[in-house]
């Protein structure tokens, strides 16, 4: 997955399990030196149905969030962890 050049060691996992399970994005930020990011986007609807777009909607998302940097502040990261 290339997000964006500001965007490094992309990891993508899935988390939980139906209908509530998500995929995490893990990734480094150039502006974000010494952190982690993680973003957790839903791939599942309120009825429990895989949306089909999830994967090209999660990519456009960070792809917009990293070009804006539009991140919370580094202060909030726990143990070099920061969620997006």
């Amino acid at each position: 997955m290339s997000i964006s050049a500001d965007i490094t060691d992309v990891r993508v996992s899935f988390t939980g399990a139906w209908p509530h399970g998500q995929v995490h994005v893990t990734f480094r930020h150039a502006a974000y030196a010494g952190l982690t990011l993680i973003a957790r986007c839903n791939i599942y609807d309120e009825n429990g149905q895989r949306v089909e777009s999830a994967p090209s909607y999660i990519a456009e998302v960070l792809a917009e969030q990293a070009a804006m940097r539009s991140y919370p502040p580094a202060e909030n990261a726990v143990d070099g962890i920061l969620w997006v």
